[in-house]
C-alpha cells in the first residue's frame, strides 16, 4: 500500500510538471508570435498600401478620352482595319508611370536564349531566365506597342454585359440578325449559320459546311509503308500471338513454341 501511494504521488507530480511545461511552451509560442507580428506591423514599409488607397481610378468611353499618343494609334488602327463598330474604353489607374516601372524592377524575366540587351545588369539567372532590364519591361507594359490586329485582343472586355448578352437578345430575331451582320462585316467568315441546340435547328447545315471546308491532310507516311512499327516490334507481336494459341504451332510458321509440336 505504501509503495502504491508513493508511486501515485510521483505520477501526479510528473503530470503537474508536464502540464506546467506545456503551459510555459504555449506562452513562449504566443510571445514569439506576438513579437513577430509586432515587428511586421511596426518595421515593414506600409507606404505602398497607403499609396494604393489614394489612387484615383476611372473609366472613360471613346477614343477621345485616351491620351493623344493613344488616339493617333487607335484611329489609324480603326481606319485601316475597318473596325468602326468597336467601342474603346480608357482605364486610368492613377499610378504614375515611373513609379509603376520602379515597382516592377527585378520582378520580370527573359529567356536566356533571347537578346543579351534585354537582361538586367545584375545578371541574375534562375531556371534558365535572366532578370529583365527596365527597357524591355517598359516595352511590354506599354499598351501602345500592342495596338495591332494580332495583339489588340488581349485588351478585349470579356466580362458579362447584360445589355448585350441576355435572353431578349436571343429571342428578338431582329436584334440577333443585326448582331450577326455586325460580326459578318468585321471579319471574312467562310459561313455564318445561326443554330439552336435545344431545337436542333441548322445542326446538319453546320456539319455539311465543316465537311465541305475540311481539306485532305498531308500524307505522313509513304504509300508502301503500312505501319510505323519497327521489325523488332512486329517480331515481338508475332511471338505473342503464337504463345496465345493452344498448341503454339502454326503450319505456316517456321518454328514451334510447344514441345509436343513437330516442325
Amino acid at each position: 500500500m505504501e509503495i502504491r501511494k508513493l508511486n501515485n504521488k510521483k505520477n501526479n507530480s510528473n503530470r503537474i510538471n508536464n502540464k506546467h511545461r506545456s503551459n510555459l511552451s504555449i506562452k513562449k509560442v504566443n510571445i514569439c508570435l506576438f513579437i513577430i507580428v509586432f515587428i511586421m506591423v511596426n518595421i515593414l514599409p506600409i507606404s505602398s498600401v497607403k499609396a494604393a488607397s489614394t489612387y484615383e481610378q476611372r473609366v472613360t468611353n471613346g477614343i477621345d478620352s485616351f491620351p493623344e499618343s493613344y488616339q493617333i494609334l487607335l484611329r489609324e488602327f480603326v481606319e485601316e482595319k475597318m473596325h468602326q463598330n468597336w467601342n474603346f474604353q480608357a482605364y486610368y489607374t492613377g499610378i504614375d508611370w515611373n513609379e509603376f516601372l520602379e515597382g516592377e524592377q527585378h520582378k520580370n524575366r527573359v529567356y536566356s536564349g533571347f537578346d543579351v540587351a534585354h537582361r538586367c545588369s545584375c545578371n541574375d539567372l534562375q531556371g534558365g531566365y535572366y532578370c529583365a532590364n527596365s527597357e524591355i519591361t517598359a516595352y511590354f507594359m506599354d499598351p501602345r506597342n500592342f495596338i495591332n490586329e494580332r495583339n489588340i485582343f488581349q485588351f478585349l472586355e470579356i466580362s458579362y454585359n447584360e445589355t448585350l448578352y441576355n435572353k431578349e437578345m436571343v429571342q428578338n430575331k431582329e436584334k440577333l440578325l443585326h448582331l450577326i451582320d455586325v460580326y459578318r462585316k468585321e471579319y471574312h467568315f467562310t459561313a455564318v449559320i445561326p443554330i439552336s441546340a435545344s431545337k436542333k435547328q441548322n445542326l446538319e447545315e453546320v456539319l455539311d459546311e465543316i465537311e465541305k471546308n475540311l481539306k485532305e491532310g498531308p500524307a505522313y507516311y509513304d504509300i508502301e509503308e503500312y505501319t510505323d512499327q519497327t521489325l523488332r516490334q512486329l517480331a515481338e507481336e508475332t511471338i505473342r500471338e503464337k504463345a496465345r494459341t493452344a498448341s503454339g504451332c502454326d503450319p505456316e510458321a517456321n518454328g514451334c513454341l510447344s514441345s509436343g509440336c513437330q516442325p
